[in-house]
Order: structure tokens, then C-alpha cells, then sequence
């Protein structure tokens, strides 16, 4: 399949010059590979129909725009443009595409796909326009991950493969299990590390690409979202960590000791050992009630885009079926028992959660199982609670703060995090940050206390 020309693209490299041009995103990969959808899942629509050129590849170029649409230039000559998601025909007999989104993790992106066939094939334009990137996606696809036929083309980008660069596996979705997901993973980790910073998995369901446009846990649930986290890590490497909620005032230097300390006296490795599973941990304490995601139709601020991660995956954990009871009973009177059913299917469709639950009445009423090991539940839940405690006293409620209401603590093998919900209790999470970067767990748990208080109300 032939390319339409891009020579005029090659020279707008953000990097050469310092201009303020947006960051270029160049997504590479085989014919078939998946490009189109990481660019859908990226849009959060399902824009980029399969196939679209029959010889000749259309240039595909996706960026932010606050009035969203399709513009096409025909090789006849002719220009159309269209509503997104548009339709099938717009495409047809196309020479450029330009597609504009006004999602705020798009602001000052730009996302150019670049079908590939073999690297005895590649011209100097193609890897003129690998260069000229910030990043650099490589998409391969699930189900025969990481052909030779694609290291070879990979090795002959030589120099001008970008220093950021990401493997994504497509298609994940295809895969019997997350066993399965996690072997094929291990096997990228070993045969990609001299090529690539990051490997992903992203989920091609149409129908979850097409929810993502209103739906926070479908956009996580495609791997778009974990990507977008990796694009703005790579892109700004000195961005704010810990989203909108700036880190408590108080002294947070000494509070890795205590953590390790309380999660020690349970049973956690914290030495930072082989294994260990809270080594070299930052803290982040918020005194206000993580808020809703909010998307606006203006270009965010720099320091808007989404937290910066360690390593985004989207692979989510075996769901577990709740018992018929779950449901409707309720356990002592403890309010929130009702909930274990729903709670449960939505961490099942978050990536990463190894462990959620819920403490009632700081352990006393019980820890609700929402996902993971029982004993795992239990065991998290009460170094939630005990640090719980520690923080409300080292730092009591002054003026109008109300006290703690959430934590978050990331290290390089596994996040903790907790809410403090109203009327319900303490609800934590333990994800694993190989799988799960510290901002997309802030996210799923923001989603879940949301939907337990409107369970609730």
C-alpha cells in the first residue's frame, strides 16, 4: 500500500527549534496493526473507520481543536468536511485527513499515523517524519506481538527513533485471560526494553471506544486513557504529579518512615528489597474531596493534563462473580454491605486494581471485599485505617478543612490510596503500578466513591 506524500510535514518537528508548534505523536506500525484505533481511543470516538485506503494510504493527522470535525482533501482535488464521528463515504478517494477533538489531553498534541510494510521498504520521508517526533508510538498487534518483520523495521529507524517511545499491544481484548496478557507483557518487557520506555495493552471494543466519549470507566476500560497519562509523562517530564490537589503543607519528608513502619507491623515488605512492595514511596495528602473529572471546550492549562505516570498498562484482573446475596443483604446493619455487588463489576472493568474494599466504622464494622484476595482486603484495609488514624492526628482538622479525606501513596511496584466517604466509610484501593499509573488509580477511585454516593443518596 502506497503513502500520500508528507513531505510537508517533515519539517514542523516541535524539538528542532524550540517552537511552539504542537508535540508530534508519530504512530507507526504494520498495515492492520491497530493505528486507527489508537487514534480513536485517543479521540475517545470511533472515528477511524478500518481500512480506509484501498492503494493508497491517506495522511492521518489528529489534534485539538475547540470546533471539533473532519476535514478531508481528495485526491481529485475536491475538500469536504464533516461532524464527527462522520461517516464511512467522507474518507473516500482521501488524500489528507485532519480530525479535530476537543478533549483537553489532546491540547497541544499532534497525532500522525504511519502505516509501514517492511524496512528494505521505507523511504526517507518516512524516517525524516520518525525523526521529526517528540514520541513515537509503535502498535503491534496482540495476537503475534512483535514479529521479527517488525523489529527490523524498528532497528532501521536507527537515530532518528525519538528518545520517548511507546510499545502498544493492540487488541488485548483478543486474549483468553489476563494470565495471558500478563505472559505476553513479561515476553514485551524482555524482547522490546532497548526500543521502547513503555508497553501498553489497549482494548479495540467498538462499542467501549464509542462510550468513552461520555464515560470515564469506558475510557479507561480501552487502555486510551492510561496512554493519553504516558503521552503527557513523556511530553512534560516536569508536569505537577498529583493531579488539581496540591500536596498537604505539613512535612511529608518524614512520612515514608511511618508508612513503612505501620505497613511493616502488617506484614508489607517496605525495605526495598526484591519484592518489596512500597519501596521509595511518595506521598501525596489531600485535606479536599477529590472532585469529578470536568472537560471543558477550551484548551486546558499546561498543568490540567493528565498526572504523569510510572508505567500505564490497562489490564484489568479477573472479575470474581459476587454471591446471589451480595446484593440486597446487609451485615449487622452496617450501611454499605448492599453495595458489594456493583462495586465489585466496576473494579473488575479498572485496570490494575489488585485490591478494593471498603472499612466500616475504621474496621470495627468490617472490611466489604470488592476485588481481590479476601485476606489481601483485610490486610489493606487495616493499614488503611492505621494511617488513617496517624495522619488525622499529626495533622488535625484546622479551620474549614475538615481533615483528611484522602492519601494516595506510589511506589515503584504498588500504589495505595483511600477516600473517606460520608455515611459509608473508608474506601481503598491497592493497585499495581506496573499496571496502573498513580493518576489513573486516582481516577478509578474518585469514580468509585462517586458512584457509592450516588448509590447512597
Amino acid at each position: 500500500m502506497k503513502m500520500a506524500d508528507m513531505s510537508t510535514l517533515v519539517p514542523q518537528s516541535r524539538k528542532a527549534d524550540g517552537s511552539t508548534a504542537p508535540a508530534r505523536v508519530v504512530i507507526c506500525g504494520e498495515v492492520s496493526a491497530g493505528k486507527s484505533t489508537v487514534i480513536n481511543a485517543l479521540l475517545r470516538s470511533y472515528v477511524l473507520p478500518d481500512n480506509i485506503g484501498q492503494t493508497t494510504r491517506p495522511l492521518v493527522i489528529a489534534g485539538w481543536r475547540q470546533k471539533t470535525g473532519i476535514e478531508v482533501d481528495h485526491n481529485d482535488g475536491r475538500q469536504s468536511s464533516a461532524a464527527l464521528p462522520g461517516e464511512r463515504e467522507v474518507f473516500h478517494d482521501a488524500r489528507t485527513v485532519r480530525l479535530w477533538q476537543d478533549q483537553p489531553h489532546l491540547s497541544g498534541i499532534e497525532l500522525i499515523e504511519l502505516p509501514l510494510t517492511r524496512a528494505e521498504d521505507l523511504t526517507d520521508e518516512q524516517i525524516a517524519l520518525v525523526a521529526s517526533a517528540d514520541v513515537m508510538i509503535w502498535v503491534t498487534i496482540g495476537s503475534q506481538a512483535w514479529r521479527l518483520t517488525e523489529k527490523a523495521i524498528v532497528e532501521s529507524f536507527g537515530t532518528a527513533r525519538p528518545q520517548s517511545s511507546i510499545l502498544v499491544v493492540s487488541r488485548a481484548d483478543k486474549l483468553r485471560n489476563d494470565t495471558d496478557r500478563g505472559r505476553m507483557m513479561d515476553r514485551m518487557a524482555r524482547e522490546t526494553s532497548e526500543f521502547f520506555g513503555a508497553r501498553l495493552f489497549l482494548h479495540g471494543d467498538r462499542r467501549r471506544i464509542i462510550g468513552s466519549a461520555g464515560s470515564d470507566m469506558d475510557w479507561q476500560a480501552t487502555g486510551g486513557a492510561a496512554l493519553a497519562a504516558k503521552l503527557h509523562e513523556m511530553l512534560e517530564p516536569g508536569g505537577a504529579a498529583g493531579g488539581e490537589h496540591a500536596p498537604h503543607a505539613a512535612p511529608v519528608d518524614s512520612m515514608p518512615d511511618a508508612v513503612a513502619d505501620l505497613a511493616g507491623a502488617q506484614g508489607f515488605d517496605v525495605s526495598g528489597s526484591d519484592g518489596a512492595i512500597f519501596p521509595e514511596v511518595e506521598v501525596i495528602v489531600s485535606d479536599d474531596m477529590p472532585g469529578p473529572a470536568r472537560e471543558t471546550n477550551t484548551a486546558p492549562e499546561a498543568e490540567a493534563a493528565p498526572e504523569p505516570a510510572a508505567v500505564a498498562l490497562a489490564m484489568a484482573p479477573e472479575a470474581e462473580h459476587p454471591a446471589a446475596d451480595d446484593v440486597t443483604a446487609a451485615a449487622d446493619g452496617v450501611p454499605g454491605f448492599t453495595r458489594k455487588a456493583p462495586m465489585r463489576h466496576a473494579v473488575a472493568a479498572m485496570p490494575g486494581v489488585l485490591v478494593a474494599g471498603i472499612s466500616h466504622q475504621n474496621g470495627a464494622g468490617g472490611y466489604e471485599h470488592c476485588g481481590g484476595d479476601a485476606d489481601q482486603v483485610e490486610l489493606v484495609g487495616r493499614i488503611c485505617d492505621n494511617l488513617s488514624v496517624t495522619l488525622d492526628t499529626a495533622w488535625p482538622a484546622d479551620g474549614d478543612t475538615g481533615g483528611l479525606n484522602a492519601f494516595s501513596l506510589s511506589g515503584r511496584s504498588r500504589s495505595l490510596l483511600f477516600q473517606a466517604v460520608p455515611a459509608l466509610g473508608l474506601v481503598f484501593m491497592m493497585a499495581d503500578a506496573a499496571l496502573m499509573n498513580l493518576g489513573m488509580a486516582n481516577m478509578a477511585l474518585n469514580q468509585l466513591c462517586l458512584e457509592l454516593r450516588g448509590a447512597s443518596s
